[in-house]
């Protein structure tokens, strides 16, 4: 009777070693598909600047909050005068229905937009994915989203937010408005025009989704003193209302697909 379950044991483990490596190899090769896909713009640009590097991998005992943490792995790159560091972060488990999970962080000291680096996040990713699969992830949180006065991301929430009633209310009759956090409108307008596409497709080719699900400190400000470029007509640039912009901190949510 042991050797039978031993046997059903060995068999069981087969199958997911099995499985693990067909989504593997599904992996690389959808990888490879995308990889081979005709380019347009920025993409084409940031392909043909391309230089390789090196992912270094090493435990973050220099990061905060090991308090609170079971591990802190980072994978850090600098190309291109640019620091980029990704941190796998396990939580402690304390009883907290928060806690006990698994999510990324990230760090980026560049003043290039993400458009002329998402090879070296592509590639990071993927040496994430070699050690832990990123399906066992929860969510990830990212830094303001256009520093050093690049809009690309932050233009469609700007002008966005010039139509949003909400936001009209808010300003005029804070605090009785229907909305009293800017916080939450934010992400409504940053999922409904979907302006981090770009990195959610980083997660398509690995089967997972990617939302956002809450922002810290958004900056609003006037048209006319926005850090980065977004056309407005000459009529909105006399008027020169507020808009929103930028935020401090993003958390997305991840997500099988």
């Amino acid at each position: 009777m042991g050797s039978y379950w031993a046997e059903i044991e060995a068999m069981t483990h087969s199958c997911r070693w099995y499985k693990d490596l067909v989504r593997r190899i599904w992996i690389c090769l959808l990888i490879g598909w995308i990889a081979g896909l005709p380019m347009h713009g920025s993409e084409a640009m940031a392909a043909d600047s391309v230089e390789d590097f090196n992912i270094e991998i090493f435990v973050d005992k220099n990061a905060a909050g090991w308090a609170f943490k079971n591990n802190d792995v980072a994978f850090a790159v600098s190309l291109q005068g640019c620091s980029i560091q990704w941190n796998a972060i396990d939580e402690k488990a304390n009883g907290s229905p928060k806690q006990n999970q698994r999510y990324l962080s990230v760090r980026q000291l560049c003043n290039k937009p993400f458009s002329e680096l998402i090879y070296a996040h592509r590639k990071i990713l993927a040496a994430i994915e070699e050690r832990f699969p990123l399906n066992s992830f929860s969510y990830l949180i990212w830094p303001g989203f256009c520093p050093f006065s690049h809009s690309q991301w932050c233009v469609p929430v700007a002008q966005a937010s010039l139509h949003s009633s909400d936001y009209q209310d808010y300003r005029q009759n804070y605090p009785h408005s229907k909305i009293v956090s800017l916080n939450d409108l934010y992400v409504d307008l940053a999922n409904r025009h979907a302006i981090y596409q770009p990195l959610a497709k980083l997660f398509y080719v690995y089967g997972l989704d990617l939302q956002l699900s809450s922002v810290e400190k958004v900056f609003a400000y006037p048209v006319t003193e926005l850090p980065g470029p977004v056309e407005f007509s000459e009529h909105i640039r006399q008027q020169n209302p507020s808009v929103l912009y930028d935020v401090g901190m993003a958390v997305f949510g991840i997500k099988q697909r």
